[in-house]
């Protein structure tokens, strides 16, 4: 393990794979682990150079979604909208999550609009797609309404964030959805499945049981689909260039990987990367840490560095 990510591990409240079923009680531990890392300095305070603002986006059929909307404060964003999905598992966190990747897209010159998603098992699949679907169909009028000059749009996220954003390219590209030039997929969960490349005799116990339960909780016994498990998918062409990024340690490396092979020999230009010595999540637990560090120019320089034909 990376020497600057180990200590702040120590500080995450961790339950019992057996516990996870109490969703209040796994809501605020996370709410907990998060105060103990902004405490101990692992986790800054907002930046005064960026200004956030949550609001309520308007989608079709009425349907009302917070969204908080991150802007450099000393120039119009020129670089396109970026939209930003939360991990969690499907069951935890909120719109300000993963909040320093957001800042530094926005002095980028990017507008940056991060949804406040339905959360699991309250709200199984496909209440969080729709809501992302929603915002990103109103991307466009939000985007002129801020004076973005680029029509480019970026959609991107972490853990489940990266499964909901594949799921929105998807989506998008099967509904004639708004065109999107990247997708950022960051320590994506991708498939209910474990991988078949991996020797069903050395799978431990907790990491049957915790696929079990995250996709249980999200599908809410509905049979998975391509749309709520992207690892599904049997067609991957026609989809937006990829940037893939996995922790070393992270047991969801492998389908990762075999998602981008997959969008790969289907003709799409993926770009990927392995985080040396990183662990699932090390970016919200460790954010100033080398890795992450690392990891946020990654995705900020791969998101600016995306063509737009819409902009010549």
């Amino acid at each position: 393990m990376h020497p600057e990510l180990a200590a702040p591990l120590e500080l995450v409240d961790a339950i019992p794979i057996a516990e996870w079923a109490d969703t209040s009680r796994l809501r605020k531990s996370q709410r907990e682990t998060r105060r103990r890392l902004t405490e101990a300095g692992y986790i800054p305070a907002p930046a005064a150079d960026v200004e956030s603002i949550p609001v309520a986006i308007q989608a079709a059929g009425g349907l009302e979604i917070p969204v908080v909307t991150y802007q450099a404060k000393k120039h119009s964003p020129n670089a396109g909208t970026f939209l930003h999905i939360h991990g969690g598992a499907f069951v935890l966190g909120d719109m300000y999550e993963e909040r320093l990747l957001c800042e530094e897209l926005a002095r980028a010159g990017f507008l940056v609009v991060s949804v406040d998603y339905r959360l699991a098992p309250e709200h199984p699949f496909p209440a969080a797609l729709d809501d992302i679907y929603g915002v990103l169909n109103e991307l466009p009028r939000i985007a002129g309404k801020a004076g973005v000059q680029k029509s480019k749009i970026v959609v991107g996220g972490l853990s489940a964030g990266g499964s909901l954003a594949a799921a929105l390219c998807l989506r998008a590209r099967d509904a004639g959805g708004p065109p999107i030039a990247l997708q950022v997929l960051n320590q994506p969960c991708l498939d209910d499945r474990i991988p078949a490349s991996w020797d069903p005799g050395a799978v431990p116990d907790s990491e049957r049981e915790g696929r079990a339960w995250m996709w249980g909780s999200y599908l809410g016994g509905a049979e998975p689909t391509y749309l709520s498990t992207p690892g599904r998918s049997s067609n991957f062409s026609r989809l937006p260039s990829a940037l893939i990024i996995v922790a070393e340690l992270d047991s969801l490396l492998t389908e990762a990987l075999e998602y981008g092979e997959n969008l790969r020999r289907a003709g799409v230009h993926i770009e990927s990367e392995v985080i040396q010595g990183a662990y699932h999540g090390f970016d919200v637990t460790a954010p100033l840490a080398a890795p992450s560090v690392r990891l946020r120019h990654l995705i900020v320089s791969q998101s600016l560095n995306a063509s737009d034909e819409g902009d010549d």
